[in-house]
């Protein structure tokens, strides 16, 4: 049986990636999250903004520790996030694997900023 979104997914994306901290926070019993991470860039540059802008308010708030991004092979999306969206991501998280040529692009691209690739 598929379990309920955290969220409406008609509301606004920053809604929807706050009530998804909110409901993890409740399930999981605590004031705080250790790190959040979209799971991939969304539809348009605007909403995954949108989106980071909102984690970036929960890392500043202290209900997040650490924010980052899965599934973003893209260096553009990565500048975009810190250049646009406010704040360079803490954590991106990439399949490794040769089908993306070990994604050494942006393993590097986090080496020289500091990011935790994973």
């Amino acid at each position: 049986m598929a379990q309920p979104l955290p969220y409406d997914p008609e509301t606004d994306i920053a809604v929807q990636v706050g009530a998804s901290v909110q409901t993890s926070l409740k399930q999981l019993r605590t004031s705080y999250i250790d790190s959040v991470l979209l799971h991939s860039p969304l539809r348009t540059l605007s909403q995954t903004l949108s989106a980071w802008r909102t984690l970036i308010a929960l890392r500043a708030s202290g209900v997040v520790r650490a924010i980052g991004i899965s599934n973003a092979y893209d260096i553009a999306v990565l500048e975009a996030l810190e250049r646009d969206g406010g704040a360079r991501p803490d954590i991106v998280q990439n399949r490794w694997y040769e089908g993306n040529q070990w994604d050494k692009d942006v393993w590097a691209y986090c080496v020289e900023r500091g990011i935790q690739y994973q």
